[in-house]
């Protein structure tokens, strides 16, 4: 017992100390959740099958080629689901993340004691520097940052890279005794731990900065002087390594591959979300990009604010500022800069991983900041490090764990070396008498203590129950687990909306306390609508600006042809959703349960609480078929308001033999404030009197008409080539004093100003002419909120001297709107903008979005008709079927009948798939989607790699 203990003893520590602070920061009865989650423990089974068949998320809205890696999640969802067969549904991801804090202690102390039996190892002095430094890893404050909202790659992340790492040196640094090989246990070791972090990977970039770090490490053996093994031998032993390690990822790369290959990166920067939010988190995190911040571990989580604007890390803050603890943080900073001073084995790889987290978050200090700026101009990089903070903070965290423990050996052999007495006054030869030796005994135990304190000091909250945020442990109502149950009666194909659905954020704030990214698809099979998916589809976002269009007018007609168009079983109201957006005073619960009882269409079938289910009427399955569907084209990607869909009905987009021929086509489908599109299908030009649209058309046929279902008299059109242009008059409604509003401090580091315009009507459309300044810094954020019901209608952030907005038609009952614009800065990063002038200016948006193209002489004399140069014939596509799958378009889908492919693939209603067959067609339809044979595929390589490392070391027998 007494040597398990001395062998253990350590480890054991570390365990007790994880699990005393697990058991202060868990509460009875609550669920850990909220944030960003993957809250699987909802439904466990469901989790493994979702990361069984990754590469397509059926339950993401309309379905979508998975953004994240979902795949990698399946090692983490099989054991979340082993632990929901012992342990209570709500306690699950606590012990998760808990489990998380211990394993990469675990690990911080392995890998610290073999680089201090390899620098040092003739040396007993010192032999809890180990433990000391896998304590700080665990209680450093990025670390606490990562767990105060707990995501499980980052926390996975936490505890894998410590184990990667030592693994990753063991392999490629330790050397045979008889030659420069790879040992066998380390290549099985090397593989096994590599498949089990693949979870971290589930937030991709994390790879990206574990291929760096290795990098770093892999360079520095590679031209080390130090290693005696020839060098195309180390290269050999990189080059083995890097394969193994990707051969274990390539289950989720593959996939993300074909992801990339779609355009998936343009389709992530263009979402709405990360147009206004990306450059704001890249500001938050160069606000904390100073070397304050760096060296006591503050990240832009730091300065986050919950609901109630009150900041997420309040009793941080309240720690934090006290002199002592700062005292004790820069105390950690100076005994970390020491142990960089410190020869050690592994000192110039980790200085390189230093250096490579500060080039990531060090962007507002000089020379670092102008690395990264450099680096930062490249759009796709700047996208995926935007928040450079949670990717870089667990190697940063390990880093200075390392660069600790040597600081505290430097001062540790400092309290030895004031013990030594030289004999006959010879420095040459050091003796240490007993009472030397007690001496420095005593000093090893007070470095030890103090060096305790020092760490205990700054992250004592954690031991007062402030390891998670109060924002994420809260108990969920009875209510979500009944509608679980319900849907669990539901067929599984029927799709569900959220409703009201009024912001743009994919961003959920309920009544009881509730605040993230959502989470009743972890517990509910059946695909769910929702704005937290729009990043990742432009269908899904096209769906909220049409909803939300639909609901702002507030007619029922209209919202029941957006859940039509869309397939949609069953909306889910829920009262407990609270406003997403501080622009917005209130939430339409209440008024959209007026208007969808006004449908017929539309029934309620059940309520549970706050949450009230509506069933859709005549709504069709997955595979369904239509006869005869017109071809229409446009060039919309997304519309608030689909016209093609109000004016024809169902529609198909034209085959390769069709192209330039329509039935139908609408040049201005997509005209609306609330997406730029890149490149943009029309441009708004001002001119002395008017305002003109122009947009480039596909076609040149001299047997195309323009027509319209709407009264054009105010409507002006050329056509010159293939460029069409639309103009009307300028008539202004009102242009507004903007120096008679007074700028009020709205946040700590915010000026906002509103100007108010009660009187003017929503039942028709404007445009808002901004003529503004930037001086410095950001440019302003402007956002047009209804005074009759306190939605907003438009949330911007200006991107020239000039910009204008679309305000949509409304509700011919509603009077009123707020133009408001605030001036955002950052902690060291002001900004200062002018506002020039604000102008109001009615516009025949209806009649626009209702112009179409036909062919000439289909459809009588139409109103306001223009013959137009055309070169060939409509082509008629006769009596066809249309085979559709309700599931958003991509070319990955394959359709088969009898065992022939179906070729004819197109897009039904702008966003689903169809294939065109002849009439009469007779046979059982198979629907594939190949890009999931990727995740086999890289399944498989794992297989056959496993089976060739245990069949050689049985034929060959296992070789150090």
């Amino acid at each position: 017992m007494k040597s398990l203990l001395s062998r253990f003893g350590n480890h054991i520590t570390l365990i007790l100390v994880v699990a005393i602070i697990g058991l202060v920061n868990y509460r009875f009865g609550t669920y850990l959740t909220g944030w960003d989650n993957l809250q699987t423990e909802l439904a466990p089974t469901l989790a493994v099958k979702r990361a069984v068949f990754a590469v397509w998320q059926e339950y993401q809205s309309f379905g979508l080629v998975g953004g994240m890696a979902h795949a990698s999640d399946l090692l983490r969802a099989v054991g979340v689901w082993a632990i929901s067969l012992i342990m209570p549904q709500s306690l699950i991801r606590h012990v998760v993340h808990i489990g998380m804090l211990a394993v990469g202690g675990l690990g911080m102390f392995k890998l610290l004691g073999q680089e201090r039996k390899s620098s040092h190892p003739e040396q007993s002095e010192g032999s809890q520097l180990p433990f000391i430094g896998s304590l700080f890893y665990i209680l450093n404050f990025a670390t606490v940052q990562l767990f105060f909202l707990p995501f499980e790659p980052f926390s996975i992340f936490f505890a894998s890279l410590p184990w990667l790492i030592w693994i990753f040196l063991r392999t490629v640094s330790e050397i045979s005794p008889r030659r420069y090989a790879l040992g066998r246990n380390d290549i099985v070791l090397l593989f096994l731990i590599n498949v089990l972090a693949t979870p971290s990977f589930y937030v991709q970039t994390l790879f990206v900065v574990y291929m760096l770090v290795l990098g770093v490490i892999g360079a520095w053996h590679l031209f080390s002087r130090s290693e005696k093994a020839p060098r195309v031998n180390r290269l050999k032993k990189l080059i083995v390594a890097f394969f193994l390690i990707i051969i274990a990822n390539l289950f989720w790369i593959l996939p993300q591959v074909y992801f990339l290959a779609q355009g998936g990166s343009q389709t992530v920067e263009n979402a709405k979300i990360n147009q206004l939010a990306t450059q704001d988190v890249q500001l938050q995190n160069k606000a904390r990009g100073n070397m304050s911040s760096f060296a006591t571990f503050k990240g832009f989580y730091y300065d986050l604010k919950g609901t109630d604007q009150k900041p997420l890390f309040e009793p941080w803050h309240k720690h934090l500022e006290n002199p002592v603890v700062q005292i004790a943080s820069w105390s950690v900073f100076a005994i970390i800069l020491l142990g960089i001073t410190r020869k050690s084995t592994y000192r110039a790889p980790f200085v390189g991983i230093w250096l490579l987290c500060a080039v990531a978050l060090l962007s507002n200090t000089p020379i670092f900041s102008q690395l990264n700026e450099l680096i930062s101009r490249n759009s796709f990089i700047a996208q995926m490090f935007r928040a450079p903070f949670t990717k870089f903070a667990v190697p940063w965290a390990l880093v200075s764990s390392y660069f600790f423990m040597q600081g505290l050996a430097v001062i540790l052999n400092v309290v030895k070396n004031l013990g030594v007495k030289y004999s006959h006054g010879d420095p040459s030869v050091a003796l240490l008498s007993q009472d030397d030796k007690a001496q420095q005994s005593v000093g090893s135990i007070l470095l030890t203590i103090i060096s305790l304190i020092l760490i205990a000091i700054v992250s004592f909250p954690v031991f007062t129950g402030n390891l998670f945020s109060q924002h994420v442990r809260v108990k969920i109502p009875a209510d979500y687990f009944q509608t679980i149950e319900y849907f669990r009666t539901v067929p599984k194909d029927n799709r569900i909306a959220l409703l009201p659905q009024d912001s743009f954020w994919g961003w959920y704030h309920y009544s009881w306390g509730y605040a993230g990214s959502g989470f009743l698809w972890y517990g509910i099979e059946q695909p769910i609508v929702s704005p937290t998916f729009d990043v990742w589809s432009t269908h899904s976002e096209s769906y909220l600006w049409e909803m939300k269009h639909a609901l702002a007018l507030g007619e029922a007609s209209k919202v029941a042809a957006v859940l039509k168009k869309y397939n949609i079983h069953y909306v889910l109201i829920d009262k407990s959703v609270l406003a997403q957006s501080t622009h917005q005073k209130a939430f339409l619960a209440n008024k959209v349960q007026e208007l969808l009882a006004t449908n017929e269409f539309i029934q309620h079938e059940k309520t549970f609480g706050a949450i009230s289910i509506y069933k859709v009427k005549n709504a069709v399955p997955f595979v369904t078929q239509l006869t005869s569907i017109p071809v229409v084209g446009s060039q919309s990607v997304i519309t608030n308001d689909d016209t093609a869909y109000a004016i024809v009905g169902h529609y198909r987009s034209p085959l390769p033999l069709e192209k330039e021929r329509f039935d139908y086509y609408f040049p201005f489908i997509d005209v609306f404030s609330q997406k730029k599109l890149t490149p943009p299908t029309w441009k708004l030009t001002e001119n002395a009197n008017t305002f003109s649209l122009t947009t480039q058309l596909p076609f040149t046929d001299e047997n195309y008409s323009l027509f319209s279902n709407a009264d054009t008299s105010l409507l002006q059109g050329t056509m010159q080539e293939r460029a069409l242009t639309v103009s009307f008059q300028k008539h202004s409604y009102v242009s507004i004093d903007t120096t008679k509003a007074t700028p009020v401090q709205c946040q700590k580091f915010t000026v906002c100003i509103t100007y108010s315009l009660p009187d003017i009507t929503h039942d028709q459309a404007y445009i808002v002419r901004i003529k503004n300044e930037n001086i410095r810094g950001q440019r302003l954020f402007f956002y047009a909120q209804s005074e009759t019901t306190g939605s907003t209608i438009i949330e911007d952030r200006l991107s020239e001297d000039v910009a204008y907005y679309i305000l949509p038609t409304g509700n011919r009952y509603s009077r009123g709107y707020v133009f408001g614009f605030q001036n955002d800065s950052y902690e060291g990063l002001a900004s200062e903008n002018a506002l020039i002038s604000l102008q109001v200016y009615r516009m025949p948006l209806e009649q626009l979005k209702a112009l179409y193209f036909a062919p000439a002489g289909t459809q009588g004399q139409p109103t306001n008709s223009h013959n137009l140069p055309f070169e060939s014939q409509v082509l008629s596509v006769g009596k066809q079927e249309t085979i559709v799958y309700n599931q958003a378009y991509n070319s990955g889908w394959k359709a088969y009948i009898n065992g022939q492919e179906l070729k004819h693939h197109v897009k039904v209603n702008n966003w689903s798939n169809g294939w065109v067959v002849p009439a009469g067609t007779k046979g059982a339809i198979r629907v594939f989607f190949w890009p999931q044979l990727l995740e086999y595929i890289g399944f498989g390589a794992i297989g056959l790699l496993g089976i060739s490392i245990i069949v050689a070391k049985v034929i060959n027998h296992p070789e150090a």
